[in-house]
């Protein structure tokens, strides 16, 4: 059942597929976890990851941005991680 409480934290894994049927997690995972910093939007839990690749003017080549979903205990938060 789900749980709006700070008892049990949320990460966010990786995984693998060459048929989209079968999938391999990552010996790596999880590859984000709650921050477990006080005051922290991502205290608690880190879920519903979405992979952007991005561009800018001038770069050498793309980055990845990994938007994500933080919970402190209270409240869902919208957060960022970035590749360089």
């Amino acid at each position: 059942a789900f749980s709006e409480t700070s008892e049990d934290t949320w990460s966010i894994g990786y995984a693998t597929s060459e048929d989209g049927i079968h999938w391999e997690r990552s010996p790596d995972n999880p590859v984000l976890r709650p921050s477990g910093e006080d005051g922290r939007f991502d205290q608690v839990r880190v879920a519903n990851p979405c992979l952007v690749r991005t561009t800018s003017e001038g770069s050498d080549g793309a980055a990845l941005r990994l938007y994500y979903d933080g919970f402190d205990g209270q409240r869902w938060s919208i957060g960022y991680v970035e590749t360089p």
